[in-house]
């Protein structure tokens, strides 16, 4: 029954019972006044009939409901405590009384009185529904959700058609800690849908459309209920806060400046809202407002919200406000002195102040609190300040990876690791300085686990940026080279008539004495005088030979200090012992001589030879040898013979005969040609020895670091991709989470109560079966303790059964959607960890089984207390001794007070599922972050450094 029926019943009470004849007329007419909602003519009649009357509790009762519905709340309390005065107990005037205490906002009162209103109800529907609906507001605006959904849901029991009931339910099912949206949903549109003006219905549905990311939808709700709220009405000032707050919710990600001012029109109402200015914070920090949103927090702040303290802490942090910063961190640190952040603010106040070590320990002692990304990024800031060099820049960007890791987006901790690591691997020196470029390369290397097998190639370089000139003599075999090499040595230096297999490899380097070293192929050298050398390398056998890597010939000639020379013995003869180190002798050579023999020159292998010398960008001097062989025309013929068809492959081709040179010098006679092949090779090698090794040198450190940029550049494309696919996954398991209630649960739900029916089908033929029928027409049916046990145990068994396959379903489900992420971790372990899988996989066992336990076992140890608690023995007892002996009756009235399955479970479940697939996306999150900052920091890190190296 409405206030206002209640109004008019009282009044024809008044009028039939407790006022004289003379003021019938004037009863009368306050009910007309009530029935056309004249509610001031009517508490004006009342007044009347008061001043006549004044301790009529009845009447005082009815005037304060009618001041109520005039807006007048303290007035209507006071005649409410009027009458309660008179009579105690009047029921009308308890609800009275909490409806004008919930105006008031005094909650406490309003539920004492509402209490008392239903002790002495004496079990009246309509003051039962009124007062559990006036306490569920009452513990609602207190904030303790889960009581107002209790004194909610008797409400709407006990009145099922009171629209406002029903919508406050559905706003408090929104609010509880449980996930009930669909239920939510459905008694809100009920609501609406019945054309009952109920702004908290639409309130309820915009909160619905928010959870679900519906945001116009959400505005156009909370615009509804903007448009029903009747400013007359006891709590319209509390609605329009709520819907205004709703709307700026809906606008805020969308619009801010429609969200600040529909927090700002919030305020008019609510100024002392701590939430609200909270809300404003937030929003002004969205658009970079930072003085703006400072100025919110604090005043949250001062409000008692401690949230907006932390919040503001942050912003002040991030805008360098040290001073706004330290107020709040004060505040915090009074009740928590170990809190980090605020220690973070101490410590940067102190830093500002010039006392770095103090600072720096402040940040020290934040760290120690517990790991934070500000203490992180301030103590990093603050070693790359204050200290210089490489290892600087290497401390302060572990700093700035251990806070990326803790927050991936963290602004101020990106822009610390670019610039440490630009600190740490920058090149140094001038931009032509090669050596300093070099061993930057090498430096790149050793920071790079997947570059460090190239740190001994850029060492390599380095240190044959200072050696002479690496010449090396090369052609096939009996090609003359060791003749060659004797004679550009004007001494026997090199054996020659050697096989195959006693041939080595001999580098004739400067010494002051003549002499020499074996290195053999252990990596043992010996050291040897120039005629032990000599008789050591005329004996070597075939075996001997194998167990030599090269030889060291060292003589006193000044062209030695700028140039080695490297005899190597012919590409088609060179033993497999001797392969890996003639190749590495080939590869570092500066300059190249190649050696055609005049017999048989031009041959396609020599081609193919020179070919892969040309690759490698290394100048070849041709030198056709063996010349005294041929007649003078066919020199001329075939040296002009090989410039043409070896013309990009070698500079030149010049004519000798390097055994007719070494005997003319053995008679101190000089040769010509070989005379004009030393000039070549000194206008061609020699004398450019130092620019020929230094771009020798840059190219093979351009090869290098083109070696290292691809390497770099898959590692980072990994790392991208890593970043990708977990983000996809992450994705993926927010779509499963969203579904969740809608599909999986909602199919268990279906399949469930079918098992159920079955189950109650199956019990109702048992029934039939073990019953004793009434044998005279007032007798009882019957049935005995062994039966009675029976029936428990098969509902108790049959209910396992139904449970079990709806277990495994939802189980396997989610442990599907587990696979999967755990699939997306193990893909991306180069970038995330080996661990990675193991830990998603991990995660995931514990939410099954916390959702396992939460869920199944919950429902399931509902059903069994239910089934033990009296509901057999009820039935047994109760209902089967006067039941008509039909499987329809008897499955009715087993379903009728059976255990709610389906309640018991179905909310638990939604929660526990989406807590576990909430669980598992934060997990891929946390992964997607970390592939993340690792692909930044070889973006900001190795990357750059190799571009800014190239560029040097």
């Amino acid at each position: 029954m409405s206030i206002r029926s209640r109004i008019e019943r009282r009044l024809s009470e008044l009028a039939g019972d407790f006022l004289p004849d003379e003021f019938r007329a004037s009863v009368a007419e306050a009910r007309r006044a009530i029935e056309n909602e004249r509610f001031e003519q009517a508490a004006e009649i009342l007044e009347a009939l008061i001043a006549e009357r004044p301790e009529h509790a009845s009447a005082l009762s009815l005037l304060g409901a009618a001041r109520l519905e005039l807006g007048q709340p303290a007035g209507a309390l006071s005649a409410f405590d009027r009458a309660l005065a008179r009579s105690p107990e009047l029921p009308d005037a308890l609800l009275g009384r909490g409806r004008a205490q919930l105006a008031l906002a005094d909650y406490e009162g309003a539920i004492a009185a509402f209490r008392s209103a239903i002790a002495a109800a004496a079990g009246e529907r309509p003051v039962l529904a009124a007062a559990y609906r006036g306490m569920g507001l009452a513990y609602r605006r207190l904030g303790n959700a889960e009581k107002a959904l209790r004194e909610l849901r008797k409400a709407v029991a006990e009145d099922p058609a009171d629209a406002v009931a029903r919508a406050a339910l559905a706003e408090a099912l929104i609010a509880a800690p449980s996930d009930a949206l669909d239920q939510a949903k459905r008694h809100a549109r009920q609501v609406v849908e019945e054309g009952v003006r109920a702004p908290l219905a639409w309130i309820a549905l915009g909160q619905v459309a928010l959870r679900e990311r519906d945001h116009g939808e959400a505005e156009s709700c909370f615009a509804s209920a903007l448009s029903e709220i009747d400013e007359d009405d006891p709590g319209a000032g509390e609605l329009r806060v709520q819907a205004l707050v709703g709307a700026g919710d809906a606008a805020v990600e969308v619009d801010p400046p429609r969200a600040h001012a529909a927090y700002l029109q919030a305020l008019e109402y609510a100024p002392s809202r701590a939430d609200i200015h909270e809300r404003l914070g937030q929003t002004h920090q969205r658009v970079g407002n930072g003085d703006a949103a400072l100025t919110s927090f604090e005043r949250a702040a001062d409000l008692g919200s401690g949230e907006a303290l932390r919040r503001g802490l942050d912003v002040a942090l991030a805008g360098g406000a040290i001073d706004v910063a330290v107020r709040f961190a004060g505040r915090i640190l009074a009740e928590d002195p170990t809190h980090p952040r605020s220690l973070v603010a101490r410590g940067a106040a102190l830093e500002r102040e010039g006392e770095l070590a103090g600072a720096r320990t402040t940040y020290e002692a934040a760290l120690a609190s517990g790991e934070d990304a500000e203490a992180r990024v301030a103590l990093g800031a603050l070693v790359l300040a204050s200290e210089q060099g490489r290892e600087s820049g290497r401390r302060a960007a572990s700093h700035a990876r251990a806070a990326l890791r803790l927050d991936s987006a963290h602004e101020r901790a990106r822009e610390l690791l670019f610039a440490a690591r630009a600190r740490e691997l920058a090149a140094e020196g001038e931009a032509d300085d090669l050596y300093e470029i070099l061993a930057g390369a090498e430096r790149l290397a050793q920071h790079d686990a997947a570059l460090a097998h190239l740190a001994p190639d850029a060492a390599r370089i380095k240190g044959e940026l200072d050696e002479p000139l690496l010449v090396t003599v090369m052609g096939e075999f009996s090609s003359g080279k060791s003749t060659f090499v004797n004679a550009f040595a004007g001494d026997d230096v090199a054996p020659t008539g050697v096989t195959p297999t006693t041939a080595t490899i001999n580098v004739v380097k400067y010494g002051r004495e003549r002499g020499g070293r074996i290195v053999h192929a252990s990596g043992a050298s010996e050291e040897l005088g120039w005629a032990a050398l000599q008789a050591r390398l005329a004996a070597l056998d075939g075996e001997a030979a194998k167990d030599v890597a090269y030889v060291e010939i060292l003589l006193p000639l000044p062209a030695l200090a700028r140039v080695h020379i490297v005899d190597t013995p012919g590409l088609n003869s060179i033993l497999p012992e001797h392969e890996a180190v003639a190749r590495d002798f080939i590869g570092r050579a500066d300059a190249v001589i190649w050696l055609f023999s005049a017999g048989q020159a031009g041959k396609s292998s020599e081609r193919r030879a020179l070919e892969d010398i040309r690759e490698q960008g290394v100048g070849v001097l041709g030198v056709l040898n063996k010349t005294d062989q041929l007649g003078e025309g066919d020199i001329d013929q075939l040296t002009q013979y090989l410039r043409s068809e070896l013309g990009g492959l070698v500079d030149t081709v010049l004519p000798v005969s390097a055994a007719r040179a070494r005997s003319r010098q053995l008679e101190g006679e000089d040769d010509d040609a070989f005379a004009a092949l030393s000039g070549a090779l000194e206008s061609r090698f020699f004398a450019r020895a130092r620019e020929l090794k230094r771009q020798v040198c840059a190219r093979r450190l351009s090869e290098l670091l083109s070696r290292m940029d691809a390497i770099a550049a898959g590692a980072l494309s990994r790392a991208q991709e890593a970043a990708d696919s977990l983000g996809a996954a992450a994705g993926e398991l927010t779509d499963a989470r969203a579904a969740f209630s809608t599909g999986i649960v909602a199919a268990e739900r279906r399949a469930l109560a079918e098992r159920v029916g079955l189950l109650y089908q199956r019990a109702a033929r048992e029934v039939l079966e073990l019953v004793r029928p009434r044998r005279l027409p007032f007798g009882s049916h019957s049935a005995t303790p062994a039966d009675r046990d029976y029936l428990l145990s098969l509902l108790d068994a049959g209910f396992d059964e139904a449970l079990s396959p709806s277990r495994s379903r939802v189980l396997d489900g989610l442990r599907g959607y587990a696979t999967s992420a755990a699939q997306a971790a193990d893909a991306a372990r180069d970038v995330v960890g080996d661990g990675a899988a193991r830990a998603v996989e991990a995660a995931a066992r514990d939410a099954l089984g916390w959702l396992d336990a939460e869920a199944f076992g919950r429902a399931r140890a509902f059903v069994r207390g239910y089934l033990r608690g009296g509901y057999v023995d009820r039935f047994i007892r109760q209902k089967l001794p006067k039941l008509e002996l039909t499987e329809d009756a008897v499955h009715h009235a087993l379903l009728g007070d059976s255990p709610d399955l389906d309640a018991a479970l179905s909310t638990p479940l939604v929660t526990a599922g989406q807590s576990a697939l909430q669980n598992l996306r934060q997990e891929i999150d946390h992964l997607a972050g970390v592939a993340g900052v690792a692909a930044y920091d070889l973006e900001v890190g190795l990357v750059r450094a190799l571009a800014d190296h190239r560029a040097a």
